[in-house]
């Protein structure tokens, strides 16, 4: 699945330098909520390695109890 979020993290990437070239704010504003759009695909494509260890996290401390 990496593969994938990488390329939707470019996705990400290429529409905040887009926004960073607008000179309208609407048209910034609109690059940077495709942005966010691409960069959540990104996130859940491949979840951080911290969310996926949170489980395992708790099921610990339960049975330590």
């Amino acid at each position: 699945m990496r593969p994938r979020a990488d390329k939707y993290r470019q996705k990400a990437e290429e529409c905040r330098q887009e926004a960073h070239k607008a000179t309208d704010h609407d048209t910034k504003s609109g690059w940077l909520k495709i942005a966010d759009k691409w960069q959540r695909m990104a996130q859940e494509a491949d979840p951080p390695a911290q969310l996926a260890q949170q489980p395992a996290a708790k099921e610990k401390s339960d049975s330590s109890n």
